[in-house]
């Protein structure tokens, strides 16, 4: 314990030091500033604390860390920072490539000018975060109700009047790291990095730029207004957070969300915010374009590109993930409002909630999933998004082709123009899943009372004032299944496969259709109109949910959900939805054409396209499954009006509801295989004894006949004459005739008997396959219980971990507690020792003017005695 104690000497040569030291005995290095309490209950807090180091920057720039109201005014360089009236705190770390990363957070005013990556903030808190960026774009994520305003340019960021913290890591190539942190006013020119602040605290972080650009994450009420670019940004009097995550390809991804105003132009990835909340995370941006996530009520406003994306008075929440290809993801959520132009992905949403997530897009197509009354109103463009007074949020994953995916939910207003994959929503709830489109067409699902209105095409739907489900499976020839039942009224024009029913129940189920036409199952009083065109969706007045995932070919998915009011114009995937709720969830689409799911009373109007689908009023609920050829599946549930022209696949319902339950269904065929399996073997073994009973018969028919010739033979013989002679000749040929007969027939049932044979052996290899088929859906499920057991066991291994954890902490607090009491004690016995000290001390000082004393007393009796003497 005594080596704990660190002592100073006084320079008066005193043992102690002031009152109030405390002693500490470091776990991890610890920076002490001055006027710190160094009590030992901040002991956890002192102990986590490590001194920051500057990084390893090794190429052309250096790195600068300037902090606690350093004022910074530099010229134009691909690294310039300027601070004032504020606290900087910058740090460069491991910057690999020609560009680095920012990160402006908490309330930083952003203003730059043009470049790829611009952001500007002010009147609130941004931060920023810059992770893995690879390519030529890099990532941008401002946050906590920063202000953005900012001009073209690489990467640029400009902070007033907030908090804005940027950390930089890993910069060792042509660009250094900035960090500014804690109210730095930066001001600085153009050039790939810049950044300003002023009046408020900015923390900014890079991490990990190996390519040309670097990363920004804004979040948090940051209000951003930019010009075009390939990533711009812009926020003010709002929150932002944007999260940026593996942008491996041309385009990056953007997601929105929690009521963010969205209104952009075309442009690849641009985003703007005004009075909302924005949170934008950057990470792993590997290509030419980057990633933007804004969120939480960031109000954007931008420029045309492939990717756009504006808010405005809403909550905005953006994460970009995984994005391979040329074009992004984009999710926007939450009730946001968007406004955007042409192209092939664009969403707008208004005064409502969105919530869109874009999931495994890997083609040209990108995937779109509005949801919970979202109201959209977009113009053509690839990937173009734009929100208003509402709350959107947005989440790309994984997109790996020329488009991206946009998922919009949560009441998005979409209304968009003609392009490959267009959705608008108004005064509704949007949800869209997208799920595994492999081919030109995506599918699209949409329920909760959507209304659907399109025109004609090979797969469309349209529904009104009742609920709809129809499903998809297993389309293997020309022409599909169609099985209406409970009291359907059906009316419909010339075509392969058309339905409509009114006031009444159908349900139809499409089956093991694999070549041109593809399946339609609507049931329950489902009331369809639809015009011609693949596969097209307007919704209005009802609630749709679409979940887009897996889009891996020309087309992507959209998925609408939840109120949200679609209006487009003609394309391959376009969706309009209003005032409704709709939920579309799209599911392996391999081919040409898509799937289309609209349930519980969404209202649709769109015009003609390859997809198109319109529901108004009523409930919809459509699953897409398995499509694998030309056509693809649609599946419409409860109560779904529908009314359709001709075409291969049109389905018409109204007034009545469906309900289907997956797993009674794989029950279900799994007992008719196995009856089935059982028929064919009863079914093969009866007709062979009946045919061999039947030819037995024959057999013994010719013997019969044959002996009675011979008896007229041999009775014609005993009677010899010429008439005899004449008989004998005409018995002898009719016996002739009769051999070859019976020789042509004995070939024949030969040659049948062979054939049957053959197809005894075929019977039997399918019997057998039915029986390998059946093992290995056994294997199957047997894999998914094992699955099952593994993830138990994970959960019980984490939760393990977890009390592993929680006692390592109770430790740990046990030993500060410790640590606490000890600290005491040696203060306690540091005071006594003091005080011991001190009375020893003033011992030593009467005993020494004793001393004295008794020495001048003795030095005057020897002068005295000196004195005599003398």
């Amino acid at each position: 314990m005594a080596d704990q104690i660190q002592s100073q000497a006084q320079d008066s040569g005193e043992l102690g030091g002031g009152e109030g030291t405390a002693i500490v005995q470091p776990t991890d290095q610890v920076e002490v500033s001055a006027g710190q309490n160094n009590s030992f209950e901040d002991l956890a807090t002192l102990s986590a604390e490590v001194v920051i180091k500057e990084g390893e920057t090794r190429a052309v720039q250096g790195e600068v860390e300037d902090s606690e109201g350093a004022a910074l005014s530099s010229t134009p360089g691909p690294v310039q920072d300027t601070q004032s009236n504020a606290n900087d705190n910058v740090s460069y770390h491991k910057t690999r490539a020609v560009q680095g990363e920012v990160e402006d957070s908490e309330g930083a005013a952003l203003s730059s000018t043009p470049g790829p990556v611009q952001d500007t903030q002010s009147n609130a808190n941004d931060n920023v975060s810059y992770h893995k960026t690879r390519a030529v774009q890099g990532e941008v994520e401002d946050s906590e109700g920063a202000a953005l305003s900012s001009t073209p340019g690489p990467v640029q960021d400009t902070q007033s009047n907030a908090n804005d913290n940027v950390s930089y890591h890993k910069t060792r190539a042509v660009q250094g790291e900035v960090e500014d942190s804690e109210g730095a006013a930066l001001s600085s020119t153009p050039g790939p990095v810049q950044d300003t602040q002023s009046n408020a605290n900015d923390n900014v972080s890079y991490h990990k730029t190996r390519a040309v650009q670097g990363e920004v994450e804004d979040s948090e009420g940051a209000a951003l207004s930019s010009t075009p670019g390939p990533v711009q940004d812009t926020q003010s009097n709002a929150n932002d957070n944007v999260s940026y995550h593996k942008t491996r390809a041309v385009q990056g991804e953007v997601e929105d969300s929690e009521g963010a105003a969205l209104s952009s132009t075309p442009g690849p990835v641009q985003d703007t915010q005004s009075n909302a909340n924005d949170n934008v995370s950057y990470h792993k941006t590997r290509a030419v374009q980057g990633e933007v996530e804004d969120s939480e009520g960031a109000a954007l406003s931008s420029t045309p590109g492939p990717v756009q994306d504006t808010q405005s008075n809403a909550n905005d929440n953006v994460s970009y993930h995984k994005t391979r290809a040329v074009q992004g993801e984009v999710e926007d959520s939450e009730g946001a409002a968007l406004s955007s132009t042409p192209g092939p992905v664009q969403d707008t949403q208004s005064n409502a909630n969105d919530n869109v997530s874009y999931h495994k897009t890997r083609a040209v197509q990108g995937e779109v999933e509005d949801s919970e009354g979202a109201a959209l109103s977009s113009t053509p463009g690839p990937v173009q998004d734009t929100q208003s007074n509402a709350n959107d949020n947005v989440s790309y994953h994984k997109t790996r082709a020329v488009q991206g995916e946009v998922e919009d939910s949560e009441g998005a207003a979409l209304s968009s123009t003609p392009g490959p994959v267009q959705d608008t929503q108004s005064n509704a709830n949007d949800n869209v899943s997208y799920h595994k489109t492999r081919a030109v067409q995506g599918e699209v699902e949409d329920s909760e009372g959507a209304a659907l209105s399109s025109t004609p095409g090979p797969v469309q739907d349209t529904q009104s004032n009742a609920n709809d489900n129809v499903s998809y499976h297993k389309t293997r020839a020309v022409q599909g299944e169609v099985e209406d039942s409970e009291g359907a009224a059906l009316s419909s024009t010339p075509g392969p496969v058309q339905d409509t029913q009114s006031n009444a129940n159908d349900n139809v189920s499409y089956h093991k259709t694999r070549a041109v036409q593809g399946e339609v199952e609507d049931s329950e009083g489902a009331a369809l109109c639809s015009t011609p065109g693949p596969v097209q969706d307007t919704q209005s007045n009802a609630n749709d949910n679409v979940s887009y995932h897996k889009t891996r070919a020309v087309q992507g998915e959209v998925e609408d959900s939840e109120g949200a009011a679609l209006s487009s114009t003609p394309g391959p995937v376009q969706d309009t939805q209003s005032n409704a709720n709709d939920n579309v969830s799209y599911h392996k689409t391999r081919a040409v054409q898509g799937e289309v799911e609209d349930s519980e009373g969404a209202a649709l109007s769109s015009t003609p396209g390859p997809v198109q689908d319109t529901q108004s009023n009523a409930n919809d609920n459509v699953s897409y499954h398995k499509t694998r050829a030309v056509q693809g599946e649609v599946e419409d549930s409860e109560g779904a009006a529908l009314s359709s022209t001709p075409g291969p696949v049109q389905d018409t319902q109204s007034n009545a509801n469906d309900n289907g339950d997956w797993h009674q269904r794989e029950q279900e065929l799994l007992k008719k295989i196995e009856q089935l399996e059982k028929f064919k073997n009863e079914r093969t073994e009866d007709g062979i004894k009946l045919e061999l009973k039947v030819r037995e018969e024959e057999i013994d028919l010719l013997k019969a006949r044959v002996r009675n010739l011979e008896t007229e033979l041999q009775a014609a013989l005993s009677k010899p004459s010429g008439k005899n002679h004449e008989m004998i000749e005409n018995i002898k040929q009719q016996h002739e005739e009769l051999l070859s007969k019976a020789r042509g027939m004995i070939f024949d049932k030969t040659k049948m008997v062979k054939n049957q044979e053959l197809q005894i052996e075929a019977l039997t290899t399918q019997v057998q396959s039915l029986k390998d088929i059946n093992v290995i859906t056994k294997d199957l499920l047997e894999i998914r219980n094992s699955e099952v057991k593994a993830m138990e066991d994970r959960l019980k291994a984490m939760e393990a971990r977890f009390q592993v954890e929680k006692e390592r902490y109770g430790l740990v607090l046990q030993r500060a507690q410790t640590s606490t009491t000890l600290n005491d004690d040696l203060k306690k016995e540091y005071e006594t020792q003091l005080a011991i000290f001190k009375e020893l001390r003033g011992k030593y000082e009467q005993r020494v003017q004793a001393l004295v004393a008794e020495n001048t007393k003795l030095k005057e009796i020897a002068n005295i005695k000196d004195d005599t003497s003398g």
